[in-house]
């Protein structure tokens, strides 16, 4: 029963949920911080271990973790997965409890139904690791007042003394800037057209939307002194899709890193599937046969995957 605990525990480290055949679903939930108003702390974010029943159709992860431990073959890790999981059940029957490690614990109900008691979580927290619940305490509120705030009043009034001849300088000084600029700036007729921007040029050649082997050109009309505005038409009738399609792969195994997708695919049998490749998603590498944009067509090829003895397990990922 410890090797299929050891399993749990590493794969809850990296995926989200990992599913034990007829037995449940493991599912790590993420807990954002808390502040605490009161004692005013701030509490870490962390993940809690929950337990679903209903959770028993296998997802493949833990017959790929086997697979990858002790080097067997599909069918093979499946009977380890097997016989791990009737020792828990054995345990329940006998003593109404199963330890399940750092995970936490397992008991059977007086009705038969399976009560999960969460264990310690630091195995599951590697993101959040050395972030403890501290303590930061409101600091009082100053009461230093500033002394030049207190010895300014409204009746205070100040005056400064402004020199009649002083004006008398700064106008004289503007004045006769104003008449240098006058002086030394030319004047005379400019070119507008030299300093104006045009978005169409004086002539170019235009592709008639009504023949496309006709070519038009736009004469020069500086002979005539008259403008020439060339207007573009914008086909706006055709509404623009801002959705990318929906796609369905068919997922035959998932892993942590692309390393293990790789050595993954390099077993997987090319004559069978030729369009074996990897699609990224939550920093998990799923390695798929085939992807479809017709949810029909896929769960159609789907169904003859998992004809296939090793590829019993596989399922439909949509993505955008």
């Amino acid at each position: 029963m410890q090797r299929i605990i050891a399993h749990i525990e590493r794969l809850l480290t990296i995926h989200d949920c990992v599913v034990v055949p007829q037995l449940g679903g493991f599912v790590a939930q993420k807990i954002p911080a808390v502040y605490i108003l009161k004692e005013h702390g701030f509490k870490p974010p962390h993940s809690e271990i929950s337990f679903n029943a209903s959770l028993t159709h296998s997802d493949g992860l833990l017959a790929t973790s086997y697979i990858q431990a002790y080097k067997v073959s599909f069918k093979k890790a499946q009977l380890m997965i097997e016989e791990d999981v009737d020792e828990i059940k054995k345990s329940l029957n006998s003593y109404k409890k199963a330890s399940l490690g750092v995970i936490g614990s397992l008991h059977s109900g007086e009705s038969g139904q399976l009560i999960f008691s969460p264990g310690k979580t630091a195995s599951v927290d590697a993101l959040h690791y050395g972030l403890p619940t501290f303590y930061f305490p409101v600091l009082p509120q100053s009461t230093m007042v500033d002394e030049s705030v207190k010895r300014a009043n409204d009746s205070d009034v100040f005056y400064v003394p402004i020199h009649r001849k002083f004006i008398r300088g700064v106008a004289a000084t503007a004045a006769a800037l104003g008449l240098f600029l006058l002086l030394s700036t030319p004047v005379k007729e400019i070119n507008n057209s030299a300093y104006t921007a045009s978005f169409i040029p004086t002539e170019r050649s235009i592709l008639s939307p009504a023949d496309n082997t006709a070519n038009h050109t736009i004469a020069d009309s500086e002979s005539n002194n008259i403008p020439t505005v060339a207007e573009a038409t914008v086909n706006t009738s055709a509404p623009q899709s801002t959705l990318k399609p929906k796609l369905y792969y068919i997922i035959i195994g998932s892993f942590p890193n692309e390393q293990q997708a790789n050595l993954f695919i390099a077993d997987v049998d090319q004559t069978i599937f030729r369009d074996v490749n990897t699609v990224v998603r939550d920093n998990k590498h799923r390695v798929y046969t085939q992807a479809f944009d017709n949810r029909e067509e896929a769960e159609t090829y789907l169904a003859t995957v998992r004809q296939n003895e090793k590829y019993q397990t596989a399922w439909l990922f949509i993505s955008r």
